[in-house]
């Protein structure tokens, strides 16, 4: 499936094509083929669409879930702490001109959600939950595509030693699994949370074999 995102933009801001819109799009979409990116590419927002369409009649907001899904990721330096903030700043910024207030402030709040994901309980935390459990799906991919995802993240964190590395991804992956569940929602289907889990804790079977290796060394 090949994800239209023109079509998706400009349907969600409501307007017809202009040189300024396709142009902001435009700008937005080569963010996501800077270099210091492997998982957090285009790629990554073609597979949350895929998901999104297949799904969109379950949306509430399916417009402003579609701007949430385009700027979550659009600022993403691995070494940086405030990348959700900085992208839902960005939001504000790019979006002011199309959308109206109520709107602007939904969008940021999701993207400020993906930091730790976690969704408050309000009006619209099913569309939350649905778009963060979306972010996450690769967690409940096939083995291989998970292992290639594994990769990416290494690459992408690859200014750290691998020891700083390895201890701070094994303390996300158990902070995952320490959740009652993974994913809120069936968004993903009813194997999702079995397969997640499989697939983090065989990634951290081998951190911690590449831990024993570094110590020893």
């Amino acid at each position: 499936m090949s994800v239209d995102f023109d079509a998706a933009w400009h349907e969600a801001l409501g307007v017809k094509p202009t040189r300024l819109t396709r142009g902001t799009l435009r700008r937005l979409l080569r963010r996501h083929a800077e270099p210091q990116r492997y998982y957090h590419t285009q790629a990554h927002l073609e597979r949350m669409f895929e998901i999104f369409l297949a799904h969109r009649e379950k949306f509430k907001h399916p417009r402003d879930s579609q701007l949430m899904m385009l700027y979550h990721d659009a600022i993403y330096e691995p070494e940086n702490r405030d990348n959700e903030l900085q992208s839902a700043h960005l939001s504000r910024v790019q979006l002011g001109s199309w959308l109206i207030e109520s709107r602007l402030q939904r969008i940021e709040r999701w993207i400020l959600a993906t930091k730790e994901h976690q969704a408050s309980a309000d009006e619209d935390s099913d569309d939350l939950k649905m778009l963060l459990d979306i972010d996450l799906a690769i967690l409940a991919a096939p083995t291989e595509q998970y292992q290639q995802y594994a990769e990416q993240v290494a690459q992408e964190y690859a200014m750290f030693s691998p020891k700083i590395f390895n201890q701070g991804r094994q303390k996300a992956l158990n902070g995952l699994l320490a959740r009652p569940k993974i994913f809120y929602t069936q968004i993903l289907g009813e194997d999702a949370e079995w397969q997640a889990r499989m697939n983090i804790q065989a990634e951290l079977q081998q951190l911690k074999q590449q831990s024993r290796c570094l110590d020893e060394d």
